[in-house]
């Protein structure tokens, strides 16, 4: 099977497979049972193969078959996390540690910690004492409408992947750039004769012209993209495989000769912008001790006076700049001269607003005027950008105690503040957010018709992808605050992970949280039950290639009932960061049906990867009077000496606050102001163009002629719907 590494890409974001065998042109009636044995494999994880692929394959070779079965199973196990044995400490989890007293959990602890940890031993032990894994006859339930729909794909879908993540209207996630990385290495055509003119985020770009340049292409080729001296520093970041977003410090590379020629050519070519620099002065400067503008001050004079004057002139810049000049004017109450300094930089004006409307109404001026010319301007304004404005106005005087602020580019360092703004007239709110969303319509309007347009209501519950620079790897792309529905009132936790050369003890917990988020009980390490809810013990350590790993049964009608939320903890109890381990992943699977081994794929509802550098990581809340996962995906690395959910306590409870109590805009939302804007909204599915829906799974065999997307189609929405 040809083209593994773009196909594994196409798995994973679309769920799809290219092609690459010769087609005997017609159907091979002996090919039945290899198809049929492929799809019964799959669907054990979960999956199944869609109409066309099974007719397209019917027409191949048992060879080619093989080859899309190996394929798939050894990707698709990696997708679910399907990891060897996956056993939890105690066997017949959950009756056996249900049946426990607590005398005999502290025995057997004791025990375990006195073997070393040492789970082969552990299990012997446990043999004596007639603790073992009993034969389970798994049931045979039918849960075909719930499997995820494998379909083909053509060079046509490929190269509109491409197009749509080049084109993206938000900041590319890790994930993303390892799946652009992919594409680059491995299509087969020249991905600069699909390159726009333009590249919305700077950050995106500068990663596109490092990708081109690993493949050879000179970096002068791209020079019409490279418009300031952010953009340059930026790139200079990318080529160090530093923080783009630039809120974090880099260590720059040595740059070869020709490099710092090109860098300081481009600075040379562009206007000098001092305030630019300034706003990131160590950078530059730090910068300039490895590109060596004094060395070349006569060939590239530009670029060395403004380093040159950035160094030695600080307090001459800092007079003149953008930032100095709204300050004085917010500090003088001077509201046409802050009008006018925002007024020549549109987005700069979108981020402060709130703060001229609050320093308007003090001052009794005309707020409504402030906010008319601020939506003449508003052209310039992303429409992620502009969306999220009027989310806020609509809710802008549903003051909470505190509000939370996400750094970025460095989620983990997430704090609260006292919420101490004050209220505005909701008439004046109401008009903010009126005004803005028919701004988004008009601007919309400009783009190419969707025709009729259906929008399934569950849309509703997703949160519209604008920012998932931090998210983490996942098998549904979502934005922080998204909601899955559970299908079943029982669900398992899972966590799985593998160490490197050091012991790791990880440890799930969860937190019950009533509906004023006073914490009522935990399940962890400490404590293996309580009502509804089971752990499986104590994983501490999980040596290669084994590994370990930890479970947690939740019986939703059993619950304590006086619990509204239950937070969902993982924590690094010996301090290793997640990125160090060989493998670590966390999710949660629907017990609808009795299991036969403790961890099923086929019923693995949420799985995602915890790769990052910190030692706390929040995955997602359980929202029982919904019956909802809402996806949290915060992670921060914790201070104390002893990492649990005990010690952390504060700083968990306020993220799970501030994740629900946070409002942002709907992926409903967006998709009907498209439809709004650039075409008719429809009730009937049949008459559609275009399906938002997040059922494609249901649909992908019935729906021939209309394009299907999904929340989770997260490079077609910030490509094309914003």
């Amino acid at each position: 099977m040809n083209n593994l590494q773009i196909n594994e890409v196409l798995l994973k974001r679309k769920q799809q497979i290219l092609p690459s065998t010769i087609l005997n042109g017609e159907f091979n009636q002996d090919l039945k049972i290899e198809v049929a044995q492929l799809n019964n494999v799959l669907m054990k994880l979960g999956y199944r193969l869609s109409y066309n692929l099974t007719q397209y394959l019917m027409m191949t070779t048992k060879e080619y078959i093989l080859e899309v079965k190996v394929f798939l199973l050894k990707k698709i196990r990696e997708m679910v996390g399907y990891a060897r044995e996956m056993k939890p400490l105690f066997p017949n989890f959950p009756q056996v540690v249900s049946s426990m007293d607590v005398v005999d959990i502290i025995i057997f602890n004791i025990i375990y910690a006195d073997l070393g940890f040492d789970r082969d031993a552990f299990d012997k032990v446990l043999n004596l004492f007639g603790i073992v894994e009993d034969e389970i006859k798994e049931e045979d339930k039918n849960i075909s409408s719930n499997l995820k729909v494998i379909d083909i794909a053509s060079l046509e879908d490929l190269q509109n992947l491409i197009i749509d993540m080049i084109n993206s209207k938000t900041v590319y996630s890790k994930q993303d750039k390892e799946d652009l990385e992919v594409l680059f290495e491995y299509y087969a055509f020249d991905i600069k004769q699909i390159l726009p003119e333009k590249i919305y985020f700077k950050e995106n770009m500068v990663y596109i012209i490092k990708l081109f340049v690993v493949k050879g292409v000179d970096i002068k080729e791209f020079s019409y993209l490279l418009k300031t001296y952010t953009d340059i520093l930026r790139l200079a970041v990318e080529l160090s495989d530093g923080d783009t977003s630039l809120s974090q410090k880099t260590r720059f590379k040595n740059f070869t000769r020709r490099e710092r020629k090109i860098l300081l050519q481009l600075f040379d070519n562009c206007k000098v912008n001092l305030e630019d620099m300034l706003r990131h002065r160590q950078m530059y400067l730090r910068l300039g001790e490895k590109i060596h503008p004094g060395e070349y001050r006569e060939k590239y004079s530009k670029a060395f006076k403004a380093f040159d004057m950035l160094r030695n002139n600080e307090d001459d810049i800092k007079r003149n700049t953008f930032n100095h000049k709204k300050e004085m004017y917010f500090k003088n109450r001077d509201i046409s001269k802050i009008l006018e300094v925002l007024e020549s930089r549109p987005g700069e004006f979108a981020r402060s607003l709130n703060r001229v409307l609050t320093s308007s109404e003090n001052l009794k001026e005309d707020s409504f005027k402030i906010i008319d010319r601020f939506i003449k301007l508003a052209d310039n304004v992303p429409i992620a950008t502009l969306l999220s404005l009027q989310e806020y106005f609509l809710h802008r005087n549903d003051l909470e105690s505190y509000r939370v602020f996400y750094p970025k580019g460095n989620i983990s360092k997430v704090y609260a503040l006292e919420n101490n703004l004050q209220e505005l007239d909701e008439n004046l709110c109401s008009y903010a957010a009126t005004s803005i969303q028919n701004k988004i319509i008009e601007i919309l309007s400009k783009k190419e018709p969707l025709g009729k347009v259906f929008i399934d209501k569950s849309l509703e519950k997703y949160v519209a992808p604008l920012k998932m620079r931090d998210t983490s790897k996942t098998l549904m792309p979502m934005e922080r605050g998204s909601r899955v529905d559970i299908e079943n009132k029982k669900i398992r936790l899972f966590l799985h992970w593998v160490e490197n050369t050091r012991n790791t003890d990880l440890d799930l917990s969860i937190v019950l949280y009533d509906e004023d988020f006073y914490e009522i009980d935990d399940v962890s390490y400490m404590n293996l039950k309580t009502n509804g809810c089971v752990h499986s013990g104590d994983v501490r350590s999980a040596p290669a290639p084994k590994g370990g790993t930890e479970y947690v049964d939740i019986n939703l009608d059993k619950i304590n009932e006086q619990c509204r939320y239950i937070s969902v903890c993982i924590n690094a109890y010996t301090h290793e960061k997640f990125y160090e381990l060989q493998e670590c992943f966390v999710g949660y699977m629907d017990l609808n049906k009795k299991l036969k081994t403790p961890y099923n794929p086929s019923c693995v509802k949420f799985k995602a990867d915890l790769t990052s550098e910190t030692t706390v990581s929040l995955p997602f809340i359980i929202d029982i009077a919904s019956n909802q996962i809402v996806w949290c995906d915060i992670e921060y690395t914790s201070l104390g000496d002893i990492n649990n959910i005990i010690t952390n306590s504060n700083r968990n409870t306020m993220v799970v606050k501030s994740i629900l109590d946070t409002y942002k805009p709907k992926m409903e939302k967006l998709a009907r102001l498209n439809a709004i804007a650039r075409g008719v909204v429809v009730d009937d599915i049949s008459e559609a163009d275009i399906i938002f829906t997040d059922k494609k799974d249901n649909l992908v065999d019935v729906i021939q002629n209309a394009r299907i997307i999904t929340p989770f189609d997260t490079e077609i929405i910030s490509s094309e719907l914003l």
